[in-house]
């Protein structure tokens, strides 16, 4: 079971991913540049690692589904 602190809301479109909002920064509507395949991994429970284009941090994907994704450090306050 994943902490809901490591977790961040995310919307797919015609097969891409956005946030509403960058955990880190702040920005918003944010298109994550994840290839289709790495999305795919990441539902099935393989690590996926992502670099923020607003900010340039990098996200480690645990786990994800079609509504939240899990990461391995806390990405809101608890």
């Amino acid at each position: 079971m994943f902490e809901f602190t490591h977790s961040w809301p995310v919307d797919f479109l015609h097969g891409d991913l956005f946030f509403h909002d960058c955990p880190f920064c702040g920005s918003p509507s944010i298109l994550v540049p994840a290839e289709h395949e790495k999305m795919q991994l990441a539902k099935e429970g393989f690590k996926t690692h992502v670099v923020m284009p607003c900010c340039h941090e990098k996200l480690t994907i645990l786990s994800m589904d079609d509504d939240y994704i899990w990461a391995d450090r806390p990405l809101r306050k608890g």
